[in-house]
Parts: C-alpha cells; structure tokens; sequence
C-alpha cells in the first residue's frame, strides 16, 4: 500500500490505527510488513483452484490477471520494477512456495481465458446475471459512454472455500490449469 501510487492502508482499511491494521490482517491470515515511508506491504496465500461452496464443481478462482505483472503493459512494468524493485512492486503474485510464475504460464493463462471467452453486444437493458465463481469475467475495451450497476449477492469468506489446491509450484498449476 503505497500512497499517491495506489491506494493508502488508511484508505484501505479505513483506519488511522496500525494495530488494527495488524489485528485484521492477523483475523484474516494475512501476513504484513511495515516499510518506510508509512508504507504497507501484505502477503496472502490464496489457492488457484477452489471447489464451488454449492455445486462442488472445481473453479480456477483468483486474480492472478488482476495482480501478476506479465499482465502490465511492458513500459509500465518496467518502470515499476525501476522504480521499486521487483520485491515491492505495488501488486505481484507468485507460487504458493514464494517461486515466481514464469511469463510463459502467464501467457498460457491468457490463452486459455480467450479460449474460453465469451462474448455478445450488449443492448440497452441487457441484465446479466453471473456467478463470479464459475464464470470469470473481464473488461474488454470499449468506446462511447456507458453505465453498469453491479449488485452483488452473498459473500463467502475464503475459509469457507475449499482449495483444490494451493498451487505450490509450475506442475501443480500446470496440472489444475490442464483439468
């Protein structure tokens, strides 16, 4: 959490209070790390692949597009790693051993995510309703103004979710990613 790069851990947490920053973070097994300039760094372990809390049916649910930073554009990333480091760079993820996620997985993913992807024009009034559970969804480009409401339905908190996997290395996640 970097201020003035990203969101700030006040603004995050919205709390002026280290140690309620660190009771949360402990609550949610997250482990955290103060730097310098008030600065946040926060580590989760989260699985790659989890079982469907109502169908069981298995899910690669997590935001490693989201966070991994293949998925920057090159300048931006390079810029970032110039500027941080590649050990505090503002969003990074990694295996669950802590080993980097090669490009190359990287871009398979992506491959895989386009492979999968559906698409449709949408109508004024188009609803749809979605399980973020079982359908990733993206933010293709688009032009022109456009206004979506987003309503979301029960949360599930990540203990309650069974991981298929934590994805400890590249043939795990090469396994999950293959089923």
């Amino acid at each position: 959490f970097t201020d003035k790069l990203d969101v700030s851990w006040r603004h995050f947490f919205k709390t002026d209070s280290r140690e309620e920053v660190e009771a949360r973070c402990r609550a949610a097994g997250i482990q955290w790390q103060w730097l310098d300039n008030d600065e946040l760094q926060t580590r989760t372990h989260c699985p790659a692949v989890i079982r469907h809390p109502l169908t069981g049916a298995r899910s690669f649910f997590n935001q490693v597009q989201l966070h991994h930073i293949y998925c920057l554009d090159a300048d931006v990333r390079d810029d970032l790693i110039g500027l941080f480091g590649i050990d505090n760079m503002p969003r990074h993820v990694y295996y669950g051993d802590g080993t980097p996620i090669e490009d190359e997985v990287m871009e398979l993913v992506g491959q895989l995510y386009e492979a999968c992807a559906v698409r449709f024009d949408w109508q004024q009034g188009d609803v749809v309703l979605m399980d973020n559970m079982l359908a990733a969804h993206a933010r293709d480009p688009f032009e022109g103004p456009r206004k979506i409401v987003v309503a979301m339905g029960d949360m599930f908190d990540r203990a309650d979710l069974n991981a298929c996997s934590t994805a400890p290395n590249r043939q795990t996640l090469e396994e999950e990613v293959g089923q």
